[in-house]
């Protein structure tokens, strides 16, 4: 079976690494061929873009809902779109065009694939008629392993993950919550860009970061806030301090 993503980039954000995430486990298979195929041929630098595609497909899969409106430019005998969120609460009021675009896409006549079961129900009251699948995504236990707990002395350390900048995140909300503690807290904040990271004053910013990494800044903040270069020194500190982890962490490490 062939099946093309249409992507519009494929940057750091944890969505880029979830379409990247499902089309691996798919090439994985001897049954699967997976393209990665970009919708803004700028973007796409050489890369396979929607004018030169590799199709025809047996299946193409929009990524966004920007994306969406390629999935007609290429040939494929089904067409789905890969809801990884109800993308228009990621805009103001006053991004009304974009808010209503990303809301319309809802109405196509495409399969849906969700990776949750609240955007599986909703889609199922907003368009009973419309197919639709659940794929969760579930966590990578080779980099977010469960490792057990010692008790320990000293502040809370708190890490936070999520772009300040992105309003939709909440980190600055997280770091009010975080600041207005009556105990004390030693504070991190994982961000994809952490040059444009205001806002959080007083906190320590570390970003441009692979998942691994982020697992690895979480067990620094665990071993106490200092960068350590011997492994076996993080893995011995792992264990030592509780982290809280708000945004896209904590999803990970509350199903720990």
């Amino acid at each position: 079976m062939r099946i093309c993503f249409l992507v519009h980039e494929l940057g750091r954000a944890g969505g880029a690494e979830t379409i990247r995430s499902y089309a691996r486990r798919l090439e994985a298979r001897d049954d699967f061929e997976v393209d990665i195929v970009f919708t803004d041929p700028r973007v796409a630098a050489g890369r396979r873009d929607v004018r030169r595609g590799g199709g025809p497909y047996d299946v193409a899969i929009a990524t966004w809902w920007a994306t969406a409106a390629q999935l007609w430019r290429v040939p494929a005998r089904r067409r789905a779109l890969l809801l990884q969120s109800i993308e228009s609460r990621f805009y103001e009021e006053r991004h009304f065009f974009e808010r209503l675009a990303a809301e319309e896409v809802l109405s196509l006549p495409v399969t849906y694939v969700t990776i949750a079961t609240w955007m599986r129900d909703l889609l199922a009251e907003l368009r009973p008629d419309a197919p639709c699948e659940l794929v969760a995504r579930g966590i990578d236990k080779s980099v977010f392993a469960a490792r057990p707990r010692r008790p320990r002395q000293g502040p809370l350390r708190v890490l936070v993950d999520g772009q300040p900048s992105m309003w939709f995140k909440g980190v600055r909300e997280a770091v009010a919550c975080v600041r207005a503690m009556r105990e004390p807290a030693e504070l991190t904040v994982v961000a994809g860009n952490p040059e444009d990271a205001e806002g959080v004053d007083g906190a320590r910013v570390v970003g441009g970061l692979q998942v691994g990494q982020v697992r690895h800044h979480e067990r620094v903040a665990r071993s106490g806030g200092e960068l350590l270069d011997d492994a076996d020194d993080v893995e011995r500190h792992d264990a030592e301090a509780p982290v809280v982890g708000f945004g896209e962490a904590a999803s990970l490490w509350r199903n720990h």
